[in-house]
Order: C-alpha cells, then sequence, then structure tokens
C-alpha cells in the first residue's frame, strides 16, 4: 500500500512482507481532507493517500519487492457505468 509523504513528496510504501499492516498504515493510505479523513504521522513523517502522487502505485509495487515475489492487484473502485447520475462522491 501506498499513501504520501506530504512534507518532503515522496511515497510511502508499506509491504506486508516487510512490516505488519496495521490500522494506522491503511488510515495512512487513503487519508484525505476532501473525504474528511485528516493526516496520519507515522515515524515522524505526516501522510496522506498515496493517490497525491500515484493513482495506480504500480512503479512503486514494482521497486518495493523482488520481481518473482508478486501479486499485484488493481481495484477499480468506479463502475464503468450508472444508471442514475450521482450527486456526491460517497454515492459515486
Amino acid at each position: 500500500m501506498t499513501s504520501t509523504d506530504i512534507q518532503r513528496g515522496e511515497a510511502v510504501v508499506f509491504d506486508n512482507n516487510r512490516t505488519d499492516i496495521e490500522r494506522d498504515q491503511v488510515i495512512a493510505c487513503v487519508g484525505f481532507p476532501f473525504y474528511g479523513i485528516g493526516w496520519a504521522k507515522i515515524a515522524d513523517r505526516y501522510l496522506w493517500d498515496g493517490s497525491l502522487l500515484s493513482n495506480t502505485p504500480l512503479v512503486e509495487v514494482i521497486d518495493a519487492s523482488p520481481a518473482l515475489d508478486k501479486k499485484v492487484y488493481i481495484v477499480n473502485l468506479f463502475p464503468h457505468s450508472q444508471q442514475e447520475v450521482p450527486n456526491d462522491m460517497l454515492e459515486a
């Protein structure tokens, strides 16, 4: 999972092969003021959603672990079509 260090402008990768991923890391990867979720502070770094730097962080995944030790899942959060036009982000 990726987050963005908002002071350094760098991607921060949480890899479950290297560390246990807990609630704070998940919040760091999804926090974004638009959604009402503030930044997370982990190891003196202020982290927000990884999409600020990379919406589909495939490069970060490739760089984070050996080439033969990967299972990559990219999830499209938005449907291809909707019958009704959404009124806000939660409906979308």
